[in-house]
């Protein structure tokens, strides 16, 4: 066996799959699958295929190009990279975007590939990460990418919760779709899509109901971890499809305070120090920062209590546990996404692919 792994159940992420791609196609919106969290993984790519998703998205040219030949639109849902444009074009079929500069280089690079790419023009409603602010701005620029010759503005999408936590709710999916519909207005044509965020807007209408006018909805976390981005649990949806196994590499009784004079950490914290518990049971295990943060992971014996973590090693209190750890003994863990996402993108994590 090899550690630290990545256990990834492909049965419960397939039902999550299903379900999401059979709601929203009932309230009339076509899904883009997002590829991001784990790497476009072929494995996992190959059952949206097959359940007959048609839209697939990622942040990063990297993914997309493993991609290639699918018969599917390919949609890079991070503001492009003028240093990426011409392989932006040559993967993707369309691209979110907020800059009439980035506009006019697609056009350029569009023109050169002899393609007509496709474009989503972002409208922040106030998460204040990407986007333009303010419709008269929104309207401006989506009239000057209109002008060009190679790209096609296609609609207008918006993001919520993925900086600031800024939650969905029905009065700023409304002010976004006001604001597609006074775009449309200058142009006098209806723009296909309405691109109206991710996992967690599909919580918000699974609650509260569809809003007529979204067309297409970015999910990722739902699909893997079957919760929105504040880690809400989805009811209808799997939530054990990913844990994380690491191994003992130390235990020892120890003291629970340091001794000496404290600085800061090589990631520049300065840690504090809880009150002195006497001598503990440490143990450490092979993850470290490298690999993944371990605020993002929950042990499965509840008994287990973080206490730090180095760049390749995390240390743990096991005192209070039933079991009697010893030296080799692997132990399990539950995933936040940040877990998923860091523990995709190590080389040192080994992704462990259970049928």
């Amino acid at each position: 066996m090899t550690y630290p792994r990545l256990n990834i159940e492909l049965e419960p992420i397939r039902q999550n799959m299903t379900k999401i791609l059979s709601t929203c196609r009932q309230w009339g919106i076509e899904p883009v699958a997002v590829t991001k969290v784990y790497r476009a993984h072929p494995d996992i790519v190959q059952m949206l295929l097959e359940l007959g998703y048609t839209k697939l998205g990622d942040s990063r040219v990297d993914n997309l190009k493993r991609l290639e030949g699918m018969d599917v639109e390919k949609l890079l849902i991070r503001i492009p990279m003028p240093s990426e444009v011409a392989q932006l074009v040559e993967y993707a079929t369309s691209s979110l975007i907020s800059s009439i500069y980035t506009a006019k280089l697609i056009d350029r690079e569009a023109r050169n590939q002899k393609k007509k790419f496709k474009l989503t023009l972002m409208y922040d409603i106030g998460d204040l990460r990407e986007g333009i602010y303010g419709v008269e701005n929104l309207c401006k620029i989506a009239e000057e990418i209109n002008a060009l010759k190679n790209v096609e503005l296609c609609g207008i999408g918006t993001n919520m919760s993925c900086m600031n936590g800024i939650l969905p709710s029905k009065e700023n999916i409304m002010e976004f779709l006001e604001a597609k519909k006074s775009v449309e207005n200058c142009f006098g044509t209806k723009l296909d899509i309405a691109s109206a965020g991710n996992t967690d807007v599909f919580a918000f209408l699974l609650k509260n109901g569809m809003i007529e006018g979204i067309s297409e909805l970015r999910i990722g976390e739902g699909m893997i971890m079957g919760t929105d981005g504040g880690e809400g649990v989805i009811e209808m949806l799997n939530q054990d499809a990913v844990t994380l196994e690491a191994q003992i590499v130390e235990i020892y009784d120890k003291p629970s305070k340091p001794k000496g004079v404290a600085g800061v950490n090589p990631f520049g914290e300065k840690i504090e120090q809880g009150a002195d518990k006497g001598m503990r049971r440490r143990a450490i295990v092979a993850l470290g920062r490298q690999d993944i943060h371990f605020m993002h992971l929950i042990a499965c014996d509840k008994n287990i209590v973080p206490i730090g973590q180095s760049s390749d090693h995390t240390v743990l209190d096991v005192s209070d546990c039933d079991k009697k750890y010893r030296d080799g003994d692997i132990l399990k863990f539950r995933v936040k996404y940040g877990a998923i996402l860091s523990g995709f993108t190590s080389d040192y994590v080994y992704k462990n692919i259970i049928r």
